[in-house]
């Protein structure tokens, strides 16, 4: 949850080779409304739009014959029936935050595994499993292996995934619960190598202090290089912990702020934001933030000056390409007929995504390449848009694109696409899973996460879950799927009409 400068590629770049549900008005789910565009960034503030219920003319219902009654319920029921019977014309899924880890008992690999067994159960004719990003939670070599050692014993039914970067993939930051944590772009190239090897120095994320290591009656350092292979199993969960502390510590601090503001009145502040939370936490761990921005921010530089930043981020992206066989941070396919973009940070920030002008000029050649308004779109980021869909509302702190003006812009031009992030946790039963674009954006979702949850109360929740997309010829259906339970998440079902209002059409 913390929770890149190759151009795209119109191949096969990204894909892991493999050998129905009623409208209901724009924005609108089972129980909650979508945020709308108007109610967020991209338009005027406190527009929601859903089904409205009207009191008949009069103040009274007008009852008519009993054979007009039968009429029009054997119409209803033969409408009904009809949508029920109809078939999708392409089906797809969405995962994403899956933050595999090198032990193949952990919690967040058998969240995997009973992801791909669920979605083998009812995948038939899918055109492909899209992952939205923080693929590993380290981005390291022994949970890459992790991660081909599942997806190479997944259930035969599956479609191809498809993937995209996130922070944990590719950030600069190792954040663990040893003495202080690794911070990339001070590294030497082979240092780096050693660290993304699992092969941690002493002190550091994954590893004991030399006064722990004494105090557990010592090591040779064999025993100390491992990923996880320290002291028991607090070391072997470093991550996992550090993050929940972290998280936990948040919830604590949000939840005090909310019960000062109460006690205050309205003219009190906001709860704490989880990106002031996150820096003080990386102040406490003595991590420069500000140096290692000025540090990122040389990538753009001379190569004296960005030189070992471009060769951290050169080597995170190796990395990467060879684990998940997406070998640029952008790309885009063509599958059955529908056009399906991944987006991703070129700049290997520690929580953020930084787009470059290159790939948002991309990006809006390929939202125009045989565009129609009434053929959707799919796009695919890791991290949200700000004031869009759960957990990415600018109190939260979990939004994370920094051109974010400039992506919406774009955006703003293809209204028919739809976009798909991860990166918040946010479970599907929360509000604003849907940002309805409302004909003026592309609408969006939040794809929850398949390692573990967060709530709208700031907590911490045990699960795993996704998305199934059905594409019809006047809509798109989304629906939310919880993989523990391998059911249905009522409440989680929207649907998006097309044509799209106002969409742009380059189709000959």
């Amino acid at each position: 949850m913390e929770r890149e400068t190759q151009r795209g590629s119109e191949r096969e770049t990204g894909r892991m080779n493999t050998g129905a549900g009623f409208g209901m008005e724009r924005g609108e789910r089972r129980g909650h409304h979508g945020m709308g565009a108007h109610e967020a960034a991209a338009g005027a503030g406190g527009v929601t739009s859903g089904a409205e219920t009207h009191e008949p003319m009069g103040g009274k219902s007008e009852v008519g014959s009993g054979m007009e009654m039968r009429e029009a319920a054997d119409t209803v029921w033969g409408k009904e029936l009809a949508a029920a019977a109809e078939k999708p014309l392409a089906t797809f899924q969405v995962i994403t935050d899956t933050h595999i880890r090198d032990d193949a008992d952990h919690i967040n690999n058998r969240h995997f595994e009973e992801a791909l067994a669920d979605i083998a159960s009812f995948c038939a004719g899918s055109l492909g499993v899209m992952h939205a990003g923080d693929v590993t939670d380290r981005g390291l070599a022994p949970e890459y292996r992790e991660f081909a050692r599942i997806w190479s014993s997944r259930p035969a039914e599956l479609p191809p995934m498809y993937v995209t970067l996130g922070n944990h993939d590719i950030g600069a930051i190792l954040w663990g619960e040893g003495d202080k944590p690794i911070d990339l772009s001070v590294l030497s190239g082979d240092e780096i190598e050693d660290v993304l090897d699992g092969n941690f120095p002493a002190g550091t994320v994954g590893q004991p202090g030399e006064a722990a290591a004494a105090e557990a009656g010592g090591m040779d350092g064999e025993e100390a290089s491992g990923v996880g292979e320290a002291s028991g199993a607090s070391a072997k969960d470093a991550w996992a912990e550090a993050i929940a502390e972290s998280e936990a510590s948040l919830g604590a601090k949000q939840a005090s702020a909310e019960v000062a503001d109460a006690a205050a009145g309205p003219s009190a502040a906001q709860p704490v934001n989880a990106k002031d939370a996150l820096a003080e936490a990386a102040a406490a761990a003595g991590l420069d933030l500000g140096g290692m921005a000025a540090r990122l921010n040389s990538l753009d530089g001379d190569e004296a000056e960005g030189g070992l930043v471009r060769e951290m981020w050169n080597r995170r992206m190796r990395r990467f390409a060879e684990g998940t066989g997406a070998a640029a941070p952008y790309h885009a396919h063509w599958i059955g007929g529908y056009h399906f973009i991944f987006l991703g940070s070129e700049v290997p920030h520690p929580k953020d995504c930084d787009l470059s002008s290159a790939q948002l000029r991309w990006l809006q050649e390929r939202l125009t390449e045989k565009s129609s308004p009434d053929r959707p779109v799919f796009v695919f980021l890791h991290q949200p848009l700000m004031d869009t869909v759960a957990g990415s509302m600018e109190r939260q702190g979990w939004y994370g694109v920094n051109q974010d003006a400039e992506l919406k812009k774009v955006l703003s031009a293809c209204p028919q696409a739809i976009l798909f992030t991860g990166h918040t946790h946010w479970q599907l039963e929360a509000e604003r899973t849907m940002y309805d674009g409302q004909g003026v954006m592309p609408s969006m979702f939040n794809a929850s996460s398949v390692a573990y949850l967060w709530t709208d109360g700031d907590e911490h929740l045990t699960g795993s879950e996704g998305l199934q997309v059905d594409v019809y010829g006047d809509r798109v259906v989304v629906r939310g799927r919880d993989f523990v339970k391998r059911a249905w998440i009522e409440g989680a079902e929207y649907t998006v009409p097309y044509p799209a209002a106002g969409a742009i059409s380059t189709r000959r």
